[in-house]
C-alpha cells in the first residue's frame, strides 16, 4: 500500500508561519503570514508529525511496535503484520479477510493507493511461489546493478569472497599517494562498501565477514583493500 501525500497528514504542535502563497481570494496586508496548521512537504517537522500520526493509527487499532523494528507492527489477535518504510506499507496476514480488514482501516484513515500483491520493496525481488508455499528473496538487480556501477560485471566469480587468513593493516600515507584515498577513488571505495552492505543485510549473509573487514578502511584504503 502507498499513502499519497503522506506528510499532509501530519498535525503540528508548534507554532509555524509562512509566507501567504499566491492565489489567496483575501490577500492579507503587509506584514501579514499563514500559520500552518498540518505538516506540508519541504517542512523540517513534517517526517516527525508524521512518524507520530502512523504510530497512532496503529495503536488505535490494537497493533503494538516490534521491540526488534520500531517500523513493525504486530496485531497479534487478528495475526496482522504491518511495515512502514516513510509512505510505503507491507501487509501480511494470515487470511485475506484479516487483509482486506486492514486495508479498509487505512483506506478511511488515509488517501491509499493499493499496489497489489508483493514484487519488489526496497532493493528486494520477491517472488510467492504458493504451491509450495515459499517466498523467495532475490536481490539479483541490485547487485547487478553495483557490478555495472564499478566495472566488475565481467569479473569471475568465488565461493568464497575473503580468505579468513587474510590480514589488512591500515594504509600508510606514503602507499596512500595516488592510491584509491586519492580524489574520487576514496568515495568508489566508500560507496562498494556500503552497496555490498546492504546486500549482505539482505540476503547475503555470506559477505558480513568480507565486508566488516573491508569496511574498517573506509578513512584510508589502498589497493589491497
Amino acid at each position: 500500500m502507498d499513502v499519497k501525500t503522506a506528510f499532509l497528514n501530519g498535525k503540528l504542535e508548534e507554532e509555524v508561519f509562512m509566507e501567504c502563497p499566491e492565489g489567496l481570494d483575501e490577500v492579507p496586508g503587509p506584514g501579514n503570514a499563514c500559520r500552518l496548521i498540518k505538516a506540508i512537504y519541504g517542512l523540517r517537522q513534517s517526517p516527525r508529525v508524521w512518524y507520530h500520526k502512523i504510530p497512532a493509527f496503529f495503536a488505535q487499532h490494537d497493533f503494538n511496535s516490534s521491540t526488534q523494528d520500531y517500523s513493525l507492527y504486530i496485531n497479534y489477535d487478528r495475526m496482522i503484520l504491518a511495515l512502514v518504510y516513510v509512505d510505503d506499507l507491507v501487509l501480511a496476514a494470515a487470511n485475506s479477510k484479516e487483509n482486506g480488514w486492514i486495508k479498509g482501516e487505512l483506506a478511511e484513515a488515509f488517501v491509499m493507493t493499493d499496489m497489489g500483491e508483493l514484487t519488489a520493496f526496497l532493493g528486494l525481488d520477491i517472488r510467492r511461489v504458493r504451491g509450495q508455499r515459499l517466498i523467495a528473496l532475490s536481490q539479483h538487480q541490485y547487485i547487478e546493478r553495483i557490478l555495472l556501477q564499478h566495472g566488475m560485471q565481467d569479473s569471475r566469480p568465488c565461493l568464497t569472497p575473503l580468505d579468513s587468513n587474510t590480514r589488512l593493516q591500515p594504509c600508510s600515507a606514503e602507499a596512500r599517494d595516488g592510491g584509491p584515498s586519492e580524489g574520487g577513488e576514496l568515495e568508489l571505495y566508500q560507496s562498494a562498501v556500503g552497496s555490498l552492505m546492504y546486500a549482505m543485510l539482505g540476503i547475503r549473509p555470506d559477505l558480513a565477514y568480507a565486508v566488516g573487514t573491508v569496511s574498517q578502511f573506509n578513512h584510508a584504503p589502498g589497493s589491497e583493500h
